[in-house]
């Protein structure tokens, strides 16, 4: 293998966003297609669905980061679960804390059991019901129901799936376990097109996405067990006063609604829009923000996929290598997500010179769409970056946001489309700026460290796409 190509082989942060860039093409290679072979009201459903992978991420909340945290900690030889960089070190042993590691895996398996009932109760419930409008326009409505059926049971075995991957994050195996998510949604990529372009079967093509999640679950488990998983201990294990189930699960539920309400203020306009608009204008809407969401992943991929090492450090004390790495991440972020941007509105004008019409916004609406997600990303990176504590604020930060968000939303019935990024980006003002008091308050993170981080990239985004606003109109 190559240096280079072993390079990136190796990298957390490649193969992070190499995950979120499999996931997205998982998603958005079929679209061509369906638009080709199914009728608006089909790919209506179709978006709408996919847009429940970000409640499914959202439920699953920051737990895999302060799971893969605390086993980060056990692993360097902390035989605690939080506290200060003072307190890790006075618990320090030589080597692994693999009695502690056993008691958080215990932990995790019951945890994530909860939360799989809670994503079955909600999905069967609320889900359907937001789904319904859409469902009563499908010709066959006994499909669309099959197609939310096989969602529901593979985001099931992704709940039952992350105590896996967090140990084999915490092992330093990031690289590994992201390759293994990469290959199963190639894989689901390549079985949906292979159906689409056999069988006009809907269901089938579904079924053909989301199987390669089941087999992810089965070799991430073998690859945890071959690597020293152990949860072969009775919840018996006290952190602080608690029970090692009770400190997982308060941080738990807090993370889940903290990223849940920070999902529902990225796309929970297109289920408000889904209500009163017709599928082609729903079609439009969706696909962007299910584009501005991927986008938004990869571009924070460069934390999550060096948060075990600022983990790490904060455990040693090092604030040095811990705000050098943020630093890093946190440029690298902003610059992602301009790239990725800016060239749309080009990309689609392109489409459309070979014939090929996809439903989208305008560009206008695509600026301001952007510019409110460009402030979101900042906040939540600021808000994860606070996690390598421990501590947790995304209930607060993001239910204030969502609560700014909807708010705005329902001043005005059935608001136009270009009022729901005007709403988003001045409730993500008063979220970034709380997420950056927090970082500055707790971890000592100056302000000028990410200045150049924000501004530049920020006016390329306005000089890029305001240029094409008026080349495009």
């Amino acid at each position: 293998m190559p240096a280079i190509v072993k390079r990136y082989w190796h990298s957390p942060g490649a193969m992070t966003a190499m995950s979120v860039l499999a996931r997205a093409l998982a998603m958005a290679a079929p679209l061509p297609f369906l638009y080709i072979y199914f009728e608006d009201s089909i790919v209506a459903f179709w978006l709408l669905i996919i847009t429940f992978q970000s409640v499914v991420g959202g439920l699953n909340g920051v737990l895999p980061t302060i799971s893969m945290q605390m086993l980060s900690y056990a692993q360097a030889g902390s035989a605690r679960l939080t506290g200060t960089m003072e307190q890790h070190q006075a618990t320090q042993q030589t080597g692994p804390n693999g009695n502690l590691k056993a008691h958080i895996n215990h932990a995790l398996v019951k945890t994530y059991t909860v939360l799989t009932a809670v994503w079955l109760l909600l999905a069967i419930t609320g889900g359907t019901a937001v789904l319904w409008v859409s469902l009563t326009k499908r010709p066959k409505m006994e499909d669309g129901l099959y197609m939310w059926a096989i969602f529901i049971v593979a985001s099931a075995a992704r709940f039952k799936l992350q105590p896996y991957v967090a140990f084999l994050f915490a092992l330093g195996e990031t690289a590994l376990a992201r390759r293994l998510e990469s290959l199963a949604w190639l894989a689901g990529t390549v079985l949906s097109l292979i159906a689409l372009l056999l069988s006009s079967n809907i269901v089938l093509i579904m079924a053909c996405l989301y199987v390669p999640v089941l087999f992810q679950f089965l070799l991430a488990r073998r690859l945890a067990l071959r690597s020293g998983w152990n949860a072969n201990h009775n919840e018996d294990l006290i952190q602080d006063g608690e029970s090692i189930f009770k400190t997982i699960w308060n941080k738990a539920w807090r993370g889940s609604l903290g990223v849940l309400t920070g999902v529902l203020t990225i796309y929970g306009g297109g289920f408000v829009f889904a209500q009163y608009v017709t599928s082609i204008q729903l079609a439009g809407f969706l696909l962007a923000l299910n584009l501005l969401g991927i986008f938004q992943q990869i571009a924070i991929s460069p934390l999550f996929g060096s948060m075990p090492a600022m983990a790490a450090s904060f455990a040693r004390g090092d604030t040095n290598q811990l705000f050098v790495t943020a630093d890093h991440v946190i440029n690298r972020s902003s610059w992602i997500l301009a790239i990725l941007t800016v060239p749309v509105p080009i990309g689609l004008l392109i489409a459309q010179w070979f014939g090929i019409e996809i439903a989208f916004v305008g560009p206008i609406t695509w600026l301001a769409l952007v510019c409110a997600i460009f402030i979101v990303r900042y906040g939540a990176t600021h808000l994860y970056l606070y996690t390598v504590s421990n501590e947790l604020n995304l209930h607060i930060a993001n239910s204030i946001f969502a609560l700014l968000y909807f708010a705005g939303l329902l001043l005005i019935a059935d608001p136009p489309m270009i009022y729901f990024p005007i709403v988003q980006g001045c409730a993500a003002l008063v979220y970034a700026s709380y997420a950056r008091m927090m970082t500055w308050r707790h971890l000592k993170y100056p302000m000028r460290r990410d200045a150049k981080s924000i501004w530049l990239p920020l006016l390329v985004i306005i000089v890029g796409l305001g240029a094409q606003v008026a080349i495009i109109g």
